[in-house]
């Protein structure tokens, strides 16, 4: 199965509840795909301890999916951090190891 080789964050609106990001996959030998993934504003503070942006944390979520390259052709056009938790064992401390920079061209 392909890897999501490469992301990019091509668009961050802020709402009440937090965050929503429209992401495009580009998975190792498939066609790019977009995903739009909120981020909630419990779910930011809990993932980064408040020590990175909202889009680092989401870069670092896309770098996490690259892991789980299953679930994501599984996943819907549309999917809440909160959902990715449940799905992903040890998803909070994986996706923590991965922030960085906030860096919209991943990969």
């Amino acid at each position: 199965m392909p890897s999501v080789d490469r992301f990019e964050i091509e668009d961050e609106i802020e709402s009440d509840a937090g965050w929503v990001y429209t992401i495009t996959l580009s998975p190792e030998g498939c066609a790019s795909s977009s995903l739009r993934v909120s981020l909630s504003w419990h779910d930011h503070d809990v993932i980064s301890r408040g020590t990175a942006p909202p889009s680092a944390t989401i870069a670092a979520v896309c770098r996490l999916l690259s892991d789980h390259r299953d679930l994501v052709t599984r996943v819907p056009g549309r999917v809440d951090v909160s959902t990715l938790r449940r799905l992903i064992r040890d998803f909070d401390r994986d996706v923590q190891s991965r922030i960085g920079p906030a860096d919209p061209m991943g990969g």
